[in-house]
């Protein structure tokens, strides 16, 4: 057997819950490979596992065709196999499916307990797909039919800001430069569609009205075209009824921000606010959850469906990681009224915002400038001791400092992060820094309980 089957087993991470495989079988008379696909949880090392095929064509073929291979595609967690599986299965064959395929031995297309995030037939793929492939009407909108959209409302804005003023005032100087519609990206709109608003005036949604438009892409460049002067016309693409009228009113969202990626020229990027709150709405909708070491069922932010639609809109590493720890922060102050309380931010920008605590940590810095030559604030996330040494050189290489650490999230200070991080740091400490040199290490708190404690009375 072992010459009959040849083996593609990448190297593994150091753990990893569940891996994505698929066996490849040379159907001779069909001049052909068939394929069986799936995932399985366990490390692949560690067990005899093959497959769960109970198809006897498979089982039959698998026994006695000469030439069969074996690849692991992935490691990572079950939620993320079982959606990879999912994937994998429902896209087969040019997107027929391995249930429909003749060239699969598979039965279904995937699913189970751990398989969610993955839509099949998802109205926004089939859109996006269309979009890419140019099947979409482009005409030009000149700037009074522009104005009449911005004007009364209709677009579909993803950012918690309208719009930005210092960005739309760069692209209505464009304008002024060169107000050729064809040197600008086009803007993108839904045919036939009006927002439907709240008491607030928030859009909710969006129906539809035969002969209305909206804005979904291009918010930016069509205010600033509308602004200046020189500004004539933009090209529009125009998404009809027919493929839009299918998706949520949060997939119409999501749209916005792949017509929106990141560092676009010279659209306007999304912020990672209102991408973090996009992500939380993106777990609710797809039902992306999992349970935690205490076996209490949390939000999956970090699902491979997630990290796929950032990769998406090109969103970089860096960015990817401050979406993340603002997701942690909306779930953890979500969590904490519950009970009355939320975070609190003790960063530069923090402090800055919130003037009452400001003027406590100024008065706590005061009461132990009392005993300490030095106080040197830092952030748990990026716990360094350079930064001491800078705040030591500024002030004269005094030798009594108080380090203060603050956090942004509950999960990284409790959860066994910050203990690493601090490890680190006081082993830094106790074998570079000479033994005259006194480092007290005193963590600030992250709640309005705990700054309340420590006589916070906002």
């Amino acid at each position: 057997m072992n010459n009959r089957i040849k083996k593609i087993v990448p190297e593994a991470p150091s753990f990893y819950e569940a891996y994505l495989y698929l066996w490849s079988i040379w159907i001779e008379e069909l001049n052909n490979w068939k394929y069986y696909g799936g995932w399985h949880a366990g490390q692949y090392h560690l067990t005899d596992y093959t497959d769960s095929s109970k198809d006897e064509e498979f089982r039959k073929d698998f026994a006695t065709r000469k030439i069969i291979k074996f690849e692991i595609l992935q490691y990572g967690t079950k939620n993320d196999m079982a959606y990879g599986e999912r994937k994998m299965l429902a896209e087969a064959d040019n997107g027929k499916g391995a249930k429909k395929s003749s060239n699969w031995y598979n039965k279904s297309n995937g699913g189970g307990v751990f398989a969610n995030g993955y839509l099949t037939n998802d109205p926004l793929d089939k859109l996006w797909t269309d979009f890419e492939a140019g099947k979409f009407t482009r005409n030009l909108y000149k700037k009074a039919k522009l104005a009449f959209i911005i004007e009364n409302g209709y677009l579909i804005q993803t950012r918690n800001e309208l719009f930005d003023t210092p960005h739309l005032k760069t692209i209505s100087d464009g304008f002024a430069e060169d107000a050729d519609p064809n040197e600008w990206d086009d803007i993108h709109v839904l045919m036939d569609a009006m927002p439907v608003v709240d008491k607030d005036g928030k859009v909710i949604e969006v129906e539809y009205c035969e002969g209305s438009v909206m804005i979904v892409g291009g918010n930016h460049r069509a205010r600033g075209c509308v602004i200046s002067q020189q500004g004539y016309a933009l090209n529009a693409v125009e998404i009809p009824h027919e493929s839009w009228k299918d998706l949520s009113y949060h997939q119409l969202r999501t749209l916005s921000d792949r017509l929106n990626p990141f560092d676009p020229k010279p659209s306007k990027s999304i912020d990672t606010d209102s991408k973090a709150e996009w992500v939380i709405a993106e777990c609710k909708e797809k039902n992306l959850y999992r349970k935690n070491e205490k076996l209490e069922k949390i939000i999956d932010y970090k699902h491979v469906s997630i990290i796929n639609e950032l990769k998406l809109i090109a969103c970089p590493k860096v960015k990817q990681s401050e979406i993340f720890r603002k997701v942690q922060k909306l779930l953890e102050n979500e969590k904490l009224q519950l009970a009355n309380d939320n975070l609190i931010d003790l960063s530069k920008e923090g402090l800055e915002a919130d003037k009452n605590l400001k003027d406590w940590y100024d008065k706590k810095v005061e009461a132990l400038s009392d005993e300490y030559d030095i106080i040197c604030k830092i952030s748990g996330h990026k716990f360094s001791v350079e930064t001491l040494i800078k705040t030591m050189r500024k002030n004269g290489w005094q030798k009594k400092i108080c380090v203060l650490p603050y956090f942004h999230t509950k999960d990284f200070r409790d959860d066994g992060d910050w203990s690493k991080a601090r490890a680190e740091f006081e082993e830094v400490i106790k074998h570079v820094f000479s033994k005259d040199i006194k480092v007290s290490i005193q963590t600030l708190p992250l709640t309005r309980a705990e700054a309340r404690a420590e006589g916070y009375d906002h």
